[in-house]
């Protein structure tokens, strides 16, 4: 345990906070299944050839498309969850602007991969404007006071070093609209909403006081509007048997050139029909990074063992190159895998849709289309209290159905996994975003701004005494006792099978996308395979470690500086996902045959 005190007490050295670096690999060799290797302290960088086995990169099937905007007036937005999760993952849509939620403070609302951003109304009920954006997208809200008139909610996103302002309003005909709250910039804004006012100018027969307003106010402030009045209509009144176009877009002059406006089909039985806004802002959507979901329950661990032997035949376990040979071994247990188990998940999967719902919703919708008569109106009536009945009884026949399986005794994963999704815990963490002045930063930006202001903060200055006690103490460090006989002997079959034996199932993989089960159903010959990966890289590395150790003393006697204690950040990297399971590799970690020679 003192190297790592060592390694904290040369950390200290470091006379001022470095600015955050660039994607820069870390040095060292991977785990003995190909995962990444530990950070290092000193350790210098160097140029990464490939990525890792079973490590795709993130940038090289993403490409540019617009920004996806969804507005839409779901009068009521509890009850349709289901739908509307559909709809945004379907039409990838990054940012939703929800009007009329009926949402209140009792209320859990969150949809999975989304920030959600609400502004409920107070005092009274239905209302309510609701901001959804995706997790990956930086985002941060802000109300609007307008002194208990219309609801006016925005928030900031950034996008390639862009901040773009959106604002989402919901204004009842019974209130006034308080359009001189907004403080919009000049660029880059966004304004969607119900605003319940009449022009020509977005395909009324007429104009009102409200549409004179909302006009006068798109031109004090340079604005354009997005609608054409040749667009389909939004918004069918039941009561009125008419339709109209209430929701409106307005943009800046920048945004409103690249940005196309189309409305889309009825989303789950709302009078009003969701609008899409396309930006092309040449917007480049993170990959997420997924994992294959493999089917353990049909596996054929026989077929598994027989080919795993078969295809780590070739795999040279001595070889000089321990990154080259974890590659290869990754490679030949992932074919074995991919023969052998089955694999594959449906997105956004709901266990009780039925094509009887999927057939009740398409008669929603047809009947949505139809011309607004009195007929049709009794049938859309009807079509939507029957979709209605059968999703809710669907949904009540799932939700008996998941509940009837628990077994705390036996998986208490289900069950805290599914108390977690109704509390609405999301583990995923969003990404920070920090105000300077007018501008938006995020990432590396971000980072970057803390550092410049804690600079002061954080640049520790150590006193020459300090470091010589420090070099003091590094010196009695170096020397240590003997270790063990046991610690110079090879790895052996036992050994792996006690490791293999600890390990627990449904574990998520690492990098290499090597699962538990894949390393105990091997056959004979892999798991010797991966016995002499283990040896053979615990070897090469200490190799390394000496020559990397005669180098940093080099360093140290020409530069005068404290060595970066490399070798021993590498030697806990040879090991795998199973070291952690045996005694002895274990306590590899901490002590290595070369310890003698008083170099590590």
């Amino acid at each position: 345990m003192t190297h790592r005190r060592v390694d904290t007490l040369w950390c200290l050295d470091k006379s001022q906070a470095d600015r955050v670096p660039g994607l820069m690999p870390r040095g060292g060799p991977t785990h003995a299944t190909g995962g990444h290797s530990a950070p290092q302290c000193g350790a210098r960088p160097r140029k990464r050839r490939a990525n890792a086995t079973g490590q795709t990169n993130p940038n090289s099937d993403n490409k540019t498309r617009p920004l996806n905007i969804l507005q839409w007036n779901a009068e009521g937005a509890y009850q349709k969850k289901i739908s509307l999760t559909e709809r945004l993952h379907r039409d990838k849509i990054d940012v939703a602007c929800i009007q009329e939620t009926h949402l209140n403070p009792n209320h859990r609302f969150s949809i999975r991969g989304y920030q959600t951003f609400r502004m409920d109304r107070e005092g009274r009920q239905k209302g309510g404007v609701l901001i959804l954006v995706k997790n990956d997208i930086p985002a941060k809200d802000f109300k609007i006071d307008t002194g208990q008139q219309s609801e006016i909610h925005g928030a900031y996103i950034t996008l390639c070093n862009t901040t773009v302002t959106i604002f989402n309003l919901y204004c009842p005909s019974d209130k006034d609209l308080a359009l001189h709250t907004m403080n919009l910039p000049p660029e880059n804004c966004l304004t969607v909403g119900d605003f319940n006012s009449h022009s020509t100018s977005w395909g009324y027969k007429e104009s009102d006081r409200r549409g004179d307003e909302v006009e006068d106010w798109q031109i004090e402030n340079n604005l354009l509007l997005l609608n054409d009045p040749e667009d389909p209509p939004t918004f069918f009144s039941r009561r009125w048997i008419s339709t109209s176009t209430p929701d409106l877009a307005f943009a800046s002059d920048d945004i409103s050139k690249i940005t196309s406006r189309k409305v889309q089909n009825q989303l789950a039985g709302s009078d009003h029909k969701p609008v899409l806004l396309a930006v092309n802002m040449n917007y480049k959507p993170s990959n997420p990074k997924t994992f294959p979901r493999w089917n353990y329950s049909k596996a054929d661990w026989v077929k598994f063992a027989t080919l795993s032997d078969k295809l780590c035949k070739s795999v040279k376990c001595d070889d000089s190159n321990v990154n080259r040979a974890c590659k290869n071994f990754n490679k030949a247990i992932l074919e074995a895998t991919n023969r052998s188990i089955p694999r594959g998940a449906r997105r956004n999967y709901r266990p009780y849709w039925t094509e009887e719902l999927q057939e009740l919703e398409n008669e929603v919708t047809n009947c949505r289309e139809c011309s607004p008569t009195l007929n049709n109106n009794i049938a859309l009536k009807a079509s939507t209290a029957r979709h209605k009945k059968a999703f809710n009884k669907a949904a009540r026949t799932s939700w008996k159905q998941k509940t009837e399986s628990l077994n705390l005794d036996k998986d208490g994963q289900k069950l805290w996994k599914l108390t977690k999704a109704m509390n609405d815990e999301d583990t995923k963490q969003i990404p920070i975003v920090i105000e300077r002045g007018q501008e938006m930063v995020t990432g590396r930006r971000a980072a970057n701004c803390f550092i410049d202001t804690y600079e002061e903060v954080s640049s520790i200055q150590v006193p020459d005494e300090r470091k010589r006690e420090i070099h003091k103490e590094i010196k009695e460090h170096q020397v240590q006792p003997n270790p063990p006989d046991y610690m110079n002997i090879p790895f052996n079959a036992r050994e792996l099978e006690d490791a293999l034996k600890a390990l627990k199932d449904k574990k998520s993989p690492g990098p290499d996308k090597i699962t538990n089960e894949m390393l105990k159903y091997m056959g004979p010959k892999a798991k010797s395979k991966l016995i002499g990966l283990y040896n053979n890289g615990w070897k090469e590395v200490a190799r390394s470690c000496y020559g990397t150790h005669l180098q940093e003393r080099q360093r140290t006697l020409k530069d005068n500086q404290l060595p970066s204690h490399q070798p021993n950040q590498l030697c806990r990297q040879a090991h795998g996902k199973t070291h952690k399971q045996s005694p002895r590799m274990a306590l590899g970690e901490e002590e290595h045959p070369h310890t003698r020679t008083g170099w590590l």
